[in-house]
């Protein structure tokens, strides 16, 4: 009987410990890519042929890392950026993008690497910052 209530109130608490890291895992802090340091700083071009030559090493590389890219911007607006060769840039809301019209088009983007789409062959950031 006394082993019973025991094993009751071990499942308890082993219980209550589960909810509290489950909880703790889903509302953690969000990051701020702005202020973190980034992980790695690489040019456009090393960044693509990193994910073209194996894309499983580089995923482990740099996915979910902040890294500072620098490169060729082709096409940018409001909430976007692409890079050359092939580098998607999804823009932080606080990035005020009318300031750089007309500056040059190198440039240096920090953000959290996401992933790479091998149909598109882009690889994709989130959270980014222009720097320059």
């Amino acid at each position: 009987m006394k082993s019973k209530k025991s094993l009751i109130i071990v499942l308890g608490v082993a219980a209550l410990l589960v909810v509290a890291l489950v909880y703790n895992y889903v509302y953690q802090d969000h990051r701020d890519i702005g202020s973190e340091a980034p992980a790695f700083t690489v040019s456009a071009s090393e960044l693509s042929q990193a994910f073209q030559q194996d894309e499983t090493t580089a995923t482990q590389t740099y996915l979910n890392k902040t890294i500072l890219v620098k490169g060729t911007v082709s096409t940018m607006d409001k909430e976007t950026a692409m890079m050359e060769p092939s580098i998607f840039f999804a823009l932080s809301e606080n990035q005020n993008t009318s300031e750089i019209a007309g500056s040059p088009t190198v440039f240096q983007i920090k953000g959290r690497c996401i992933g790479y789409d091998s149909i598109l062959e882009e690889i994709k950031f989130d959270q980014a910052i222009i720097i320059n």
